[in-house]
């Protein structure tokens, strides 16, 4: 590294906020221009001057501190009433995302523990298939009706493992079992193919034991197949195995061989391959739990298989240096050949994607990972390899410094216990959707030094084959959170500030010195009338420093300040609790009135004699504001609303974000509260920024079974649009009588006997803030009018403050048509503490109506049919089958939102169509969005089918028949949805008047039940 050479300028250029020489002498400038008739001496010894030197001295002090780095201005303080809070996202928080390509999801595989390689694949045949019958206009899953065509679902996936090898149990990802079998002096070589583990990963299922039957003649010479017989707990799985001989098929042989496969000891065949597939289901279960994480929306994992293997056998004779040790020789070339035709994916640091020179967009992009990053070119070099090329091996051997010729070299390979393709020169084509593995113990090469042949020792070159993988690195590094550190400034105490009266000459007596106790009493008024006219600089400059300190909370995101003007307060310094500006106690009148002047032994020129007095004022409320509160004198509501919106506006900015549609709509509904609501939502839009911004794609966990309800485990999309449109919650919950829970219905009886109902709105506490004014015979009628309570109680308009023969004050509730409907059950002596009343109740309302706002979300590629008896999703289309592909097809990339129209600002059309163009321009743009805006009836239905489909498909073994009735109950609720459109009116040429006028598709005739708009 080149040496870093320090030094300091001789001619320095100094901004003008720095050079104290410009300032002093633009200060001359601006008084000879003022002044310039009553003042001409402008020499240093002048008191004018030297007042112009301090101040011009104090500003390049405020200078160098605007100049500091922004970490450090940034940096947090620990004086009190410091707000710190996060301010800002790490790369990892805000440059990764939920995995979006394949080679994502390929990452997020091999993350996972036991995983060396992953793939994704397209599921083309999806079972049961599912046919367009465009005759009929509907779904069948019968082949065999007439005209039918084949509805090919997108959006599946299966997911193609490769596990690590095992330290104990070897290979993972093979199932040919090589044995040998010795009886009276003969060896036996056999090799068993059995199923892999995927077979027993679709059941679900792990076998407890499994049962061999009786071999027969296999369809190939030297060869014998068989039934296996997985026994689960529950049921039972046959399944084919294929045995294959060394030698010719005999009776005692076969005997031999069913022998063998009966052992149930620990070194069998039957123990060791049960204890290979419990490992592999674990591993497999792991992932499928890590994807189910990480699904995007209206996509699903079809199914889990295990990679497909297929073995490369490499013969060949090689010419070596005399010197050459062939053992270690052979060791160098198996390990190269087995790195390039399965090529390895490895994790690195920072530090080393750094040293590939890669960039750190390029680095953070793609999912978080637990063990580092992967190269993605390492990655697309692991991908299946189709054909190996002869040349390619041989240019690696030939790289070997031993090597001097390839004599002659073949290709061979080996699948599923059996000899596919021999004695390839040129290239070795692999089967579709296999991988290439090297087959070190198949493989033969042998080499000649001159025209002696040599083999290279077995054990000599395992062992220095270990030593090489051991030397390698390793593919992952440790479990941690890889990210780049935050810039940690220096707090530079900025806001500390030291008083212009502090520089001046002792003559001045203006200083911490003062004037002697025996000066004179006009000389101390004049030294008191210059430090009160020094306290305008003091103040204006000392406002300076706090403002600058507090450039961090001008970008914070913490909703308590309120506030974007700083001050200082002069009459503190917090390290000796002495005034920031000397001896300026006697300057304040309302502390001197404080002191029982005269007459009082109290010296108001002598600090020491009223120390506990002052110490006592400046300890009052008053004269210690709260430093994040805002004060009307230097910032009023409605710039402190404008600057802190804008501040946030700027911060959304750099995330390509913004407000103004929204912020231009919630000014038109209610313009009183929606600069202080559209703060919140900003706030609460950049405070998620990283979440929503990451999984704007992604899809809920539905095999999350323990947080399927009142939890946030929604789309990355509800979440998104929730903070868009300044919905507080993206929680899935109940949304039909979301509100029950603020009232309570009791029932009694007065002295006619019958049965009343009434009720009470309830507060979080359990307070009783309004209850029923009338009683109620039925609880259908205190029902309904409880909705009504919720509709009037929102307007403050509303309430009626009316006073008692004895003074005293009581609140009633009036519906719109001025009917009494509910009271508050005591008196308050107060107008005031009244209406105070009222805006709590008001405010607790309208906190609980925001938290039961919300929407459903269903993907319909969750809703496909399982089974062949599965109720289909209804189409409609033109018989001739000429319609659009998504008409035919009602599964793949769409979703259904269920929207709750009751809420006040739902019912407006204004904001529905912001609404619905937000989910359409916020959704993925393959995904189609269709909304329902449905009554609290219709969303109960609803509500009350969503919830158990989705604890059925969220356990781990789905009873088939339960997810079939259920999914049918969710379907015919789903596809009974109506929207529900508020009252509208004809529109009259005459007036101009456009509100509530009907329009096209945003309106119905009737009553509630209303057709259904489909919002295409």
């Amino acid at each position: 590294m080149d040496e870093i050479t320090l030094y300091i300028e001789k001619e320095r250029e100094l901004k003008e906020s720095e050079n104290y020489s410009y300032l002093r002498s633009k200060g001359l400038e601006y008084i000879q221009e003022l002044a310039n008739k009553i003042w001409t001496d402008y020499n240093i010894h002048d008191p004018g001057i030297t007042i112009l030197e301090d101040v011009s001295y104090a500003i390049t002090d405020l200078g160098y501190r605007t100049n500091y780095l922004i970490k450090d201005i940034l940096a947090e303080g620990t004086s009190a009433g410091s707000k710190a809070e996060k301010q800002f996202f790490t790369a990892r928080e805000i440059l990764t995302c939920n995995p979006v390509t394949i080679n994502d999801y390929r990452k997020i595989l091999i993350d996972v523990d036991g995983v060396r390689n992953g793939w994704l694949e397209i599921e083309q045949k999806v079972e049961p298939q599912i046919y367009i019958d465009c005759p009929n206009s509907r779904l069948t899953t019968n082949p065999g009706v007439k005209n039918v065509k084949p509805v090919d679902l997108r959006g599946l996936y299966n997911v193609i493992l490769e596990l690590d090898d095992d330290d104990e149990l070897g290979d993972l990802n093979i199932y040919c079992f090589e044995r040998i079998i010795e009886a009276k002096g003969k060896k036996l070589e056999i090799e068993i193919s059995l199923p892999s583990w995927d077979v027993y990963f679709k059941e679900n299922k792990i076998p407890v034991s499994f049962e061999f039957s009786e071999l027969t003649n296999g369809d190939e010479s030297l060869t014998y197949k068989g039934i296996l017989k997985a026994l689960f707990e529950t049921g039972t799985l046959l399944l084919n195995y294929k045995a294959k001989l060394s030698e010719a098929r005999t009776d005692t042989n076969k005997k031999l061989i069913e022998k063998e496969l009966k052992r149930t000891d620990k070194d069998s065949l039957a123990v060791h391959y049960l204890n290979m597939i419990t490992k592999a289901f674990a591993i497999a279960k792991e992932t499928r739990t890590v994807l189910h994480a990480k699904r995007n929306l209206c996509e699903d994992f079809y199914s889990f298989k295990a990679v497909d293997v297929e073995e490369v056998i490499v013969c060949a004779d090689i010419e070596v240096k005399p010197q050459a040790d062939v053992s270690e020789t052979l060791a160098s070339i198996y390990y190269e050949l087995e790195k390039f035709i399965a090529p390895t994916v490895n994790f690195y640091s920072i530090k080393e994607m750094y040293g590939k020179g890669k960039r750190t967009e390029e680095i953070f992009e793609g999912p978080i990972l637990n063990y580092g990053f992967i190269d993605e070119d390492e990655l697309e070099n692991s991908d299946f390899k189709k054909v190996i090329h002869i040349s390619d091996l041989i240019r690696i051997i030939m790289d070997q410094p031993e090597v001097t010729a390839v004599k002659n070299i073949l290709l061979s390979s080996y699948y599923k216990c059996g000899l596919i393709t021999e004695g390839e020169k040129w290239c070795l084509k692999i089967g579709e959707g296999r991988a290439p593995r090297f087959c070190i113990n198949k493989s033969k090469i042998v080499f000649y030094k001159g025209l002696i042949p040599l083999s290279a020792g077995k054990d000599e070159m395992e062992n220095k084959l270990k030593e090489l993988k051991l030397l390698d690195r390793p593919k992952r590094l440790s479990n941690e959170e890889y990210d780049l550190s935050i810039p940690s400034g220096t707090n530079k105490e900025i806001q500390n500030y030291y008083s212009i009266q502090n520089d001046f000459p002792l003559c001045y007596g203006i200083g911490v010195e003062g004037l002697p106790l025996s000066s004179e009493a006009k000389r101390k008024a004049q030294a008191k009338q210059l430090k009160a006219y020094f306290l305008f600089f003091d103040q204006i400059l000392a406002d300076y420093f706090a403002q600058l300190a507090h450039a961090k909370d001008l970008f914070s995101l913490n909703s308590e300040i309120k506030r974007t003007y700083f001050s200082h307060n002069l009459l503190q310094n917090k390290e000796n609790n002495l005034t920031e500006i000397p001896n300026i106690q006697n300057l304040f009148k309302e502390f001197v009135d404080t002191l029982g002047l005269p007459g009082s032994k109290i010296n108001v020129d002598d600090f020491s004699t009223f120390e506990d007095k002052w110490n006592n004022f400046i300890a009052l409320p008053q004269n210690n504001p709260p430093v994040y509160e805002r004060d009307d004198l230097r910032e009023t509501v409605a710039v402190y609303e404008d600057r802190r919106s804008r501040f946030l506006d700027h911060l959304m900015a750099r995330f390509a974000e913004q407000f103004s549609d929204y912020a231009a709509l919630m000014y038109m509904l209610d313009r009183m509260k929606a600069p202080s609501e559209l703060i919140a939502d900003k706030i609460s839009f950049l405070k998620d920024y990283p979440l929503i911004s990451c999984e704007r794609g992604k899809a809920f966990n539905y095999k999350d079974a323990a947080n399927l309800w009142n939890t946030a485990n929604v789309s990355g999309l509800e979440k998104r649009a929730s903070r868009l449109l300044g919905i507080n919650s993206f929680k899935r919950k109940t949304l039909a009588e979301c509100l029950e829970t603020l009232f309570k219905f009791y029932q009694e009886k007065d002295e006619d006997g019958i049965d009343e109902f009434r009720f009470r709105l309830i507060d979080e506490n359990g307070n009783i803030l309004l209850s029923s004014s009338t009683k109620y015979y039925s609880m259908a009628d205190a029902q309904k009018e409880k909705d009504s309570v919720i509709h009037s109680g929102l307007n403050k308009n509303n309430y009626v403050i009316k006073k008692t023969k004895s003074g005293k004050f009581y609140i009633v509730l009036t519906d719109d048509a001025g009917e009494i409907i509910a009271r508050v059950i005591r008196y308050f002596k107060k107008i005031e503490e009244a209406e105070e009343f009222v805006s709590k109740i008001i405010s607790y309302m309208e906190k609980s109506v925001l938290e039961c706002e919300g929407f459903h979300l269903i993907e319909h590629i969750l809703l496909r049919p399982r089974t062949a008896d599965d109720k289909l999703l209804t189409v409609c289309v033109s018989k001739d089958c000429k319609s659009c592909r998504g008409f035919i097809d009602p599964y793949s990339f769409r979703v259904t939102v269920v929207v709750p129209y009751w809420h006040k600002r739902f019912k407006n059309m204004d904001f529905r169509k912001y609404f619905e163009t937000t989910m359409r321009m916020e959704a993925p743009a393959h995904v189609h969005v269709k909304i329902c805006w449905v009554d609290e009836e219709a969303m109960k239905n609803f509500e009350s089918k969503y919830l158990p489909w989705l604890k059925e498909i969220s356990k781990e073994n789905p009873d088939q028949t339960q997810l079939s009735i259920k999914q049918k109950k969710l379907i015919e609720a789903l596809e009974s949805l109506r929207s529900v459109y508020p009252e509208s009116r004809l529109y009259d040429c005459g007036t101009e008047d456009l509100s509530n006028v009907a329009l096209l598709n945003h309106s119905i005739l009737g009553s509630t039940k209303e057709e259904e708009n489909d919002s295409m």
